[in-house]
Parts: C-alpha cells; sequence; structure tokens
C-alpha cells in the first residue's frame, strides 16, 4: 500500500492540507456585507488563508490508538450511523487503521457518545472527538494557544440587552431570533 496524506483528497476538490475551517467562507460576501467593519482585513485573511495553528513538542503518536470511551462501546450501532452521516457530509476522515503504519506523524484521540435530549440513545448519540485524552499526551496539551486569535465573546445577555434596547426605543418592527441545533452550529 502506498498513501501519501497530502495526496489524497477527503472529497473531490478538497484536499486535506486545506486549513479553512469552513470552506463555504465568501471573501466577497463577508466585503459586502461587513463592509466598514474594524477587523475586517484579518477575517478576509483567515477566510482566505485559514489559521496555521503552530504545536508545542511533546506529542507522539501512538499505535495502537487509544481505547474510546466507555459511551463509546455502549452506543456502537448509534455512534456507527452519526460517524457514517459525518464521513459522508466531510467532517471526519474515516480510515483504515492499516494506513497509520504509512503515516507515522497522524495522531488519534479517542470518541465518546453524548445522549441527545429526547431521543432514544440506541438509535442517535452526538460523537464527540475528545481532544483532551490522554492527558499529558493529548492534542489539546501541544496546541500553542499563543498561534491563533484570542477569541472574546460577548454573553447571551447582550442579546437580551438589544432586545429590550429596541423594545425601549420605540421599535416597530418584528423582532425575531435565529435558533438551531449546537451540533450544526459548531460544524461552521
Amino acid at each position: 500500500m502506498n498513501a501519501s496524506l497530502a495526496s489524497n483528497e477527503v472529497r473531490p476538490g478538497r484536499r486535506i492540507f486545506d486549513t479553512r475551517p469552513n470552506k463555504a467562507l465568501d471573501a466577497d460576501h463577508l466585503h459586502l456585507v461587513l463592509e466598514g467593519y474594524p477587523h475586517l482585513d484579518p477575517l478576509i485573511n483567515i477566510a482566505e488563508r485559514g489559521i496555521a495553528v503552530q504545536w508545542g513538542n511533546g506529542l507522539t503518536p501512538r499505535c495502537p490508538p487509544p481505547k474510546n470511551h466507555g459511551s463509546f462501546r455502549r452506543y456502537l450501532p448509534a455512534i456507527t450511523k452519526a460517524l457514517r452521516s459525518s464521513h459522508d457530509s466531510g467532517q471526519y476522515m474515516i480510515i483504515n487503521t492499516d494506513f497509520l503504519d504509512l503515516w507515522s506523524d497522524v495522531i488519534c484521540s479517542p470518541f465518546e457518545a453524548v445522549e441527545n435530549l429526547n431521543v432514544d440513545p440506541s438509535a442517535e448519540v452526538r460523537p464527540i472527538h475528545d481532544l483532551s485524552f490522554p492527558k499529558g499526551d493529548a492534542v489539546n496539551d501541544a496546541f500553542r494557544v499563543d498561534s491563533v486569535p484570542k477569541l472574546r465573546f460577548r454573553s447571551v445577555a447582550a442579546i437580551e440587552h438589544r432586545i429590550e434596547h429596541l423594545v425601549e426605543a420605540g421599535y416597530a418592527g418584528r423582532i425575531r431570533m435565529l435558533k438551531g441545533d449546537v451540533k450544526t452550529a459548531f460544524r461552521h
């Protein structure tokens, strides 16, 4: 078997080394909708080139890979279904473990399964890729936080304050809130 990690495509036209987190980000569209935004240039740079993270020393590939969490084995049929769906959509690349002999620099992390609310876990669970295990030799342990932009999130209370401000200011239009599932939000 002869396969180079860099020569393989996850999906047609989408190479593995493409570091952009969301291939659907369109720099021209961002220019249009975010005109005047003070941080537009760095955002466009991220959309076009992605973020090249840096890694510290100490992370070593393990063969065989670490075992998955007990929840993964407990809900195996549901997790298999979820992983197949994620593979088909391009979210995960699932390979045969024989490739690990050829790709010596690939780091494997365990999976776990989390039950969804109001859903039978034998039918559907949410797979979680545990990047913080095993302790001391996990992907998160080697990640250099200072190599990526610092993210600052405003509390959900900011939405509440904005709605209250609009109401108090006499806004006559409809106020709508977009809701969705967390799984889809984190994919993008």
